[in-house]
């Protein structure tokens, strides 16, 4: 399990994209997007989030956007997501490899980034299987952000 601190989350299948909150809105619905990193002071915060560590043996956490102050969630009614002045418990789940897929607590339903284009938003959905050719959609790696 990863300590508390300062994260960007990058796709494993799409390598180049990153969860982005769109323009570092903090206007509850703004959108968890895929985005490429652009290296602009304004792109690099709306890319980088902390991660609260709730529990490290349940790999419980709140994740909060660093531009925003808003917390990433799972909207439950349409399965985006999205940003939020409420935080949600969500766990980081891994098979090894520091490869994690995201999801509310016990449910299977995580986050998944469907093309590699910038501006496509993150949604939720049941984890696709290893039969599936591009599950790795599925997988997120945290890189530490100093």
């Amino acid at each position: 399990m990863i300590d508390s601190g300062w994260y960007k989350f990058r796709n494993v299948l799409y390598n180049t994209q990153y969860a982005d909150l769109a323009d570092g809105n903090p206007a509850d619905g703004t959108i968890v997007m895929g985005h490429e990193e652009d290296k602009t002071p304004a792109g690099i915060d709306h890319r980088t989030f902390y991660v609260d560590v709730l529990s490290a043996v349940e790999a419980r956490v709140t994740i909060k956007n660093k531009t925003s102050g808003t917390y990433v969630t799972i909207n439950e009614t349409t399965d985006k997501v999205e940003g939020n002045h409420k935080a949600q418990e969500l766990q980081l789940s891994t098979e090894g490899g520091g490869e994690y897929v995201i999801h509310p607590m016990n449910v299977n339903n995580v986050w998944v980034l469907n093309e590699p284009a910038d501006w496509t938003q993150i949604t939720a959905t049941p984890a696709p299987p290893p039969t599936v050719e591009d599950y790795r959609k599925k997988y997120w790696k945290l890189e530490p952000v100093k």
